[in-house]
C-alpha cells in the first residue's frame, strides 16, 4: 500500500523587542600630548577587571586608541615593541557560552596599531592555569574553532555589515581566517595573505596579528568599521567577546560589534602579488608518464574594493583530497569545493541553497564527476565589493582531455543592498564547448535571482529563483528555493520549500536531485533550566519533517519526521542526543543503495532509532560514536560511525573514523551485506608551517583503497613546497558484491609555489 502523508507543521513564535545599541569606539592616534602610555602587565599578573554597569542605561562608550607607528612591528608573539606600549589596551570581555553576559572566567586584553603597510593586532589571554591549561588539536591551517585555545577578530571595512573577514589563532600558532556573507555563510577555506605569532608564559599566552592592507578589504578613504574580538577556552568550555553579542545569532553579526571612528587606511596603491610554480610530477604505476609544468597568479587590486586574479596553467597538485562518504540516501552526495583558486571569494559566487541547489558551482570546471582533474588552461576572475554594489566576473579555459573536449565557462555576478536589511543579486553563467551542439551537456546557459532580507535581527528571509537551458537534458527548466528563519534566545525555527524541475541540469551547478518539490522544516529548543547537573550546558531537544514530491507528477516521493527525545550539550563541548525517525518511501524506480544492493519499486515505511555521543576535544583523546538501527526500506539496516582523535601535543595528531554499514534483507538480498569505510590519518608538525600528513581511505563498497600523502613547507606567507604522493589499488571483494576492481594507480608530484609580496 502506498503511502500518502499530509503533514503540516505549525509553530507560532512570538517575537521579543530586540534592541540593539551599537558600541562606539574612538579611534584616535597616539601623540606626545595624548592619554600617556600603558605599560605591559608582568608575566604572572593579573588585570583587575572593570566592573559591570549597574543600571541598565546603555554603557558609556568606548575608546580604542590605535598607535600611529612609525617602524613596522616584528612579528613574535612577544609584546615587547616600544609601539605596545603606546597602544590603550581594552579589557572588560564578556561571556558568551555558557553564561551570557556574566563577566570572564580569566581576563583578556587587546591593542592595535597601523602604519602604512599593516593593520597591528595585539591579543593577551591571561589564564591562572598558565601554558599547562591551552589545549589545541593540532597545527592545521583553518583549524577547527573551538576545539583549541584560540583568539580573534571580525572586521567589516566595508561597512555593510555583509562583507566580513574573520582572523584567528590558536595559541600555538595555527592560523584560521575566513571570509563570510550575511553574518551566516562561512568560507573558512579562504587563505589571506597575512602574518601571526604566538608565545606561551606562566600567566597565559599572547598573539600578534601583521594584516597587510592588501588583504583586507574597505572603502576608499576609510569610515564607519566594525571590529569584534573574541577568545575560546576550551578547558573551561567559555567563549568570550569584547563586544557582546547574543550567542543565538554568532560572532558574525556585526550590528552588535564595536562601531569605530577615525580609521583612516593608505589609500591603494595597486599592489600586485605574483605567485608563480614549478610541477614535477611522476605517475608511479601503469604507463610512465613524466611531465613537468609551469604556471602562476597574478593578484592586482587597483584599488580597496577592488581585486583582479589571473591564472595560466593552473594546477591543484597540492590541494586536499576529498574525504569518501557513505551514502544511504537518494540524493547526490555533495563534496566541498578545495582548491584554492576557487575558494577566494566563494562566497560572493555562491547562489542558491547550500549542498541542495547552486546554479554555479566551481568543482563542475577542471574536474570529472569523479573527481578526477581536468586540465585548466587558464582563467580571469574580477571583484568588486563595496557598500552598496557588489559584482564579479570569471572566465575559465579547460583544456581537452581524454574523451573530455576543452570549453569556455564564463560567469557573471552582481549584487545590490538596499539600505541595511535587503539584498537582490543576480548571477549569468554561459558554457561554450568545443564538443558537437549534439552532445547533451556540451554547451548552455544558467540564469539566476537571490535575495536575502533580514526585517528583525532574529528573522532572515532568503529566496531564489533559476533556470537553466542546455545542460545534460537538452532542455530548458526551472527552478526555485526559498527559506525563512527565526532564532532567538531558546527558540530556532527554519522552514524552506524548493523545486527543481524535470529539465532543470545548470551545466556548471550542482543539483541534488531532480525532477522534485521538497519541503524541510525543523524546530530546536535551547533549553537551560535551573536545575540542570552541573556538567550540563543544555537541552536541544527538536523536530522535524522533510517531504518530497515529484515536481513533474507531484507524486510522492518520500518523507521523514525526526523526533530528538534528547539532546544535551556538555559543559566541555561534548554533546549526546537520541532521536526517532520515521521513514516513508515510494520508489517508482530501482534504487542503488551501495554497488551490490539495490532495492526494487514500491511502496515502504518504517522507523528507525539513532544514537550520538562525543566527548569533549579539549581533552587528549577525543571520542565520537554515532549509531542507527532500524528498518531500512525491505530490510534492516546496522549503521555504526566512529572516530578517535588523539592528539597528546598539537604537533603529533592521530585521527581514526571507521563507518559500517549492515544490511539485512534490503534488496530481497538474502543474509548480511556489510560495507566499511575505514579512514585513519597521521598529522605530524615542526611547526604550523612545516607539517607531514598521512591520510588513508579503505572504501569496501567501491573496493578501492587510497592513500594520500603531502608534505608541506610554507618558508613564507603562502609560498610553499609541497611533496604529494597519490595512490590507489584494488581492494578484494568478500562480500559478493558486483563492484568492478579500480585500475591501480600512483602519482609523485612535487610543486614548488613562491608569492612575492608588494
Amino acid at each position: 500500500m502506498r503511502a500518502r502523508i499530509a503533514l503540516m507543521v505549525t509553530t507560532c513564535i512570538v517575537a521579543s523587542c530586540n534592541i540593539v545599541v551599537p558600541v562606539r569606539v574612538t579611534i584616535a592616534q597616539a601623540s606626545a600630548g595624548g592619554r600617556p602610555p600603558v605599560a605591559l602587565p608582568e608575566p604572572g599578573s593579573r588585570v583587575a577587571r572593570v566592573a559591570p554597569p549597574t543600571s541598565s542605561a546603555a554603557p558609556a562608550p568606548r575608546s580604542l586608541r590605535v598607535a600611529r607607528v612609525a617602524t613596522p612591528i616584528r612579528i613574535d608573539g612577544r609584546l615587547d615593541d616600544p609601539a605596545w606600549l603606546e597602544a590603550v589596551p581594552q579589557r572588560d570581555f564578556k561571556q558568551i557560552e555558557p553564561r551570557q553576559g556574566s563577566e570572564a572566567r580569566f581576563d583578556t586584553e587587546v591593542r592595535l596599531a597601523q602604519d602604512d603597510r599593516f593593520l597591528y593586532v595585539a591579543m593577551r589571554a591571561f589564564d591562572s592555569a598558565g601554558r599547562d591549561s591551552l589545549r589545541a588539536r593540532d597545527l592545521k591551517r583553518d583549524f577547527y574553532w573551538g576545539r583549541s585555545d584560540s583568539m580573534g577578530l571580525i572586521i567589516d571595512g566595508v561597512g555593510d555589515r555583509r562583507s566580513i573577514l574573520a582572523f584567528g589563532v590558536s595559541a600555538f600558532g595555527a592560523q584560521w581566517d575566513a571570509q563570510v556573507t550575511d553574518g551566516g555563510l562561512i568560507d573558512n577555506d579562504w587563505d589571506g595573505v597575512w602574518q601571526a605569532r604566538t608565545s606561551t608564559d606562566s600567566a597565559g599566552w599572547t598573539a600578534e596579528f601583521a594584516l597587510p592592507w592588501s588583504t583586507l578589504r574597505y572603502t576608499d578613504g576609510g569610515g564607519d568599521w566594525r571590529i569584534n574580538f573574541t577568545r575560546e577556552s576550551p578547558r573551561i568550555g567559555e567563549t568570550t567577546a569584547w563586544s557582546e553579542f547574543p550567542r543565538n545569532f554568532g560572532p558574525f553579526r556585526m550590528e552588535f560589534a564595536a562601531l569605530t571612528e577615525g580609521i583612516r587606511p593608505p589609500s591603494a596603491t595597486s599592489p600586485v602579488i605574483v605567485r608563480p610554480y614549478v610541477v614535477a610530477a611522476q605517475r608511479m604505476v601503469g604507463a610512465r608518464d613524466d611531465r613537468t609544468s609551469a604556471g602562476g597568479e597574478v593578484k592586482w587590486q587597483p584599488n580597496a574594493s577592488a581585486v583582479i586574479d589571473l591564472t595560466v596553467n593552473t594546477d591543484f597538485a597540492a590541494a586536499d583530497v576529498d574525504r569518501q562518504v557513505v551514502n544511504l540516501t537518494r540524493f547526490n552526495a555533495f563534496f566541498p569545493e578545495r582548491r584554492p583558486f576557487f575558494l577566494e571569494h566563494r562566497g560572493l559566487f555562491t547562489v542558491g541553497a547550500p549542498e541542495r541547489i547552486l546554479p554555479f558551482f566551481t568543482r563542475s570546471v577542471g574536474l570529472t564527476e569523479n573527481g578526477s582533474p581536468l586540465p585548466i588552461d587558464g582563467g580571469v576572475r574580477a571583484v568588486y565589493r563595496g557598500a552598496e554594489w557588489s559584482g564579479a566576473a570569471l572566465a575559465i579555459r579547460q583544456g581537452e582531455a581524454g574523451t573530455t573536449p576543452s570549453a569556455t565557462l564564463g560567469v557573471v555576478r552582481a549584487q545590490r543592498t538596499f539600505g541595511r536589511r535587503l539584498r537582490i543579486g543576480a548571477l549569468a553563467v554561459e558554457r561554450w564547448s568545443d564538443a558537437t551542439s549534439a552532445t547533451p551537456g556540451a554547451a548552455g546557459a544558467t540564469l539566476a535571482i537571490d535575495a536575502f532580507a533580514r526585517p528583525s535581527a532574529a528573522v532572515t528571509l532568503s529566496a531564489m529563483v533559476s533556470r537553466a537551458e542546455g545542460g545534460s537534458a537538452g532542455g530548458d527548466g526551472f527552478a526555485w528555493w526559498g527559506e525563512a528563519a527565526r532564532s532567538s534566545r531558546g527558540v530556532e525555527a527554519v522552514t524552506a520549500i524548493e523545486y527543481v524541475g524535470k529539465d532543470y541540469t545548470p551545466v556548471a551547478g550542482f543539483v541534488a536531485r531532480g525532477d522534485l518539490v521538497r519541503n524541510a522544516s525543523r524546530v530546536t529548543l535551547d533549553w537551560r533550566p535551573r536545575w540542570r547537573p552541573a556538567a550540563i550546558r543544555g537541552f536541544r531537544p527538536s523536530l522535524s519533517e522533510n517531504v518530497s514530491w515529484r515536481a513533474s507528477d507531484r507524486r510522492f516521493q518520500e518523507a521523514q519526521v525526526t523526533a530528538r527525545l534528547f539532546g544535551a550539550d556538555f559543559m566541555d563541548r561534548g554533546r549526546a542526543s537520541l532521536d526517532v525517525i520515521g521513514e516513508w518511501q515510494a520508489l517508482d524506480r530501482p534504487f542503488a543503495v551501495v554497488p551490490g544492493v539495490t532495492v526494487a519499486p514500491g511502496d515502504y515505511s518504517g522507523a528507525r532509532v539513532s544514537a550520538e555521543y562525543q566527548s569533549s576535544y579539549a581533552r587528549a583523546l577525543a571520542v565520537s560514536v554515532n549509531g542507527v538501527a532500524g528498518r531500512y526500506f525491505d530490510g534492516q539496516l546496522r549503521s555504526a560511525t566512529t572516530r578517535l582523535s588523539w592528539a597528546p601535543r598539537p604537533h603529533v595528531t592521530v585521527d581514526a573514523a571507521h563507518t559500517m554499514a549492515a544490511f539485512d534483507g534490503v534488496g530481497g538480498r538474502e543474509g548480511r551485506y556489510v560495507t566499511h569505510l575505514l579512514a585513519p590519518e597521521v598529522r605530524l608538525a615542526a611547526t604550523p608551517r612545516l607539517q607531514l600528513a598521512l591520510f588513508y581511505q579503505h572504501n569496501t563498497a567501491v573496493r578501492q583503497g587510497a592513500l594520500n600523502a603531502r608534505f608541506v613547507w610554507e618558508y613564507a606567507p603562502l609560498s610553499t613546497v609541497a611533496i604529494v604522493f597519490n595512490s590507489r589499488a584494488a581492494l578484494p571483494d568478500r562480500s559478493g558484491g558486483l563492484v568492478p576492481a579500480p585500475a591501480r594507480d600512483g602519482q609523485l608530484v612535487m610543486k614548488l609555489s613562491w608569492t612575492r609580496l608588494p
